[in-house]
């Protein structure tokens, strides 16, 4: 599982998931992509639970995340994500689970199946530094690469910025490149759709370079109000300019003026674009024709 989100959230919607589903897996490894609380909060609120009714019905695997180690940086940072990452480490060891919390580029976080691919090393030193400051939470994300059998591989990206993505594509030789393009199954857009992720190197110009059947967009719209329309609007130009077929899902129930000019933009252009908001999808666990657990939007 790839971050927790809110509190709320993770238990109106992960919860749900994990408790109908989780039967079916040997055990779950969970990926904090970094040390923010739309993304850790949910995590620490399943590690605390203690009521029958949310009992995991899977074992717990290892929690991947990144923060400093050395504790004395630690008395320094900022006291609110000190809090955070240490009380993730805590709760680990109160209840005997795993946790790395150094995850940087070719680190296995599933054996043959998912390794990260950002950040780098350098990236991750610039966290530890800075840690005691501000610093750009975003660009030390943990971006995850899913290996898929006979299929193109699916792409986790937390809120990752695009150059590093891009950085982190280029470093990667199992990925599929063809004229500069890079070929997934399933891309997680990265940072809810928020448009600041693109400021080196520019929306037109990095979804040029991605080519995905799925393209999945998190977040409620509850706090920030993502996605922007011009991060999907350009989605949707990459998708028709190519003359390929892809699937848009929103993950929250976009019907503002925005998420209604987007819609008219993707039913004008229905031949290359399927859309979907949050109300308007499901989720079903099924086998692939390769015998590998699949799930169905």
């Amino acid at each position: 599982m790839f971050d927790g989100s809110y509190t709320t959230h993770f238990q109106e919607a992960a919860w749900k998931f994990i408790s109908k589903f989780g039967h079916r897996f040997k055990q779950l490894d969970i990926v904090i992509s970094h040390p923010d609380f739309d993304h850790y909060n949910g995590i620490t609120s399943l590690l605390q639970t203690r009521h029958e009714s949310l009992l995991l019905p899977c074992a717990l695997g290892t929690i991947f995340f990144n923060a400093p180690v050395d504790a004395r940086l630690l008395e320094k940072g900022n006291p609110k994500l000190v809090e955070l990452c240490s009380s993730i480490e805590k709760l680990c060891d109160l209840k005997q689970i795993q946790w790395k919390r150094t995850v940087i580029q070719h680190t296995t976080i599933a054996p043959r199946k998912v390794h990260a691919i950002w950040p780098s090393k350098s990236m991750r030193d610039k966290l530890t530094e800075a840690w005691g400051k501000e610093y750009n939470k975003n660009s030390a994300s943990i971006v995850s690469l899913i290996s898929i059998p006979k299929d193109h591989p699916a792409l986790i990206t937390g809120d990752a910025e695009s150059d590093n993505i891009i950085e982190a594509l280029e470093d990667e030789k199992t990925i599929e490149c063809v004229n500069g393009i890079y070929y997934f199954s399933y891309f997680e857009v990265p940072h809810h759709g928020s448009q600041g992720n693109y400021k080196k190197v520019g929306l037109t110009n990095f979804y040029s370079k991605i080519c995905s059947r799925v393209y999945y967009i998190s977040g409620s719209g509850r706090t920030y109000n993502h996605p922007d329309q011009i991060t999907v609007e350009t989605i949707i130009n990459s998708i028709v300019k190519r003359k390929t077929h892809a699937t848009i899902i929103v993950a929250r129930d976009w019907d503002n003026e925005q998420g209604s000019v987007v819609k008219q933009r993707a039913e004008d252009h229905q031949k290359y674009v399927t859309y979907m908001t949050g109300s308007h999808f499901k989720v079903s666990l099924g086998k692939t024709r390769t015998g590998v657990d699949a799930f169905t939007f």
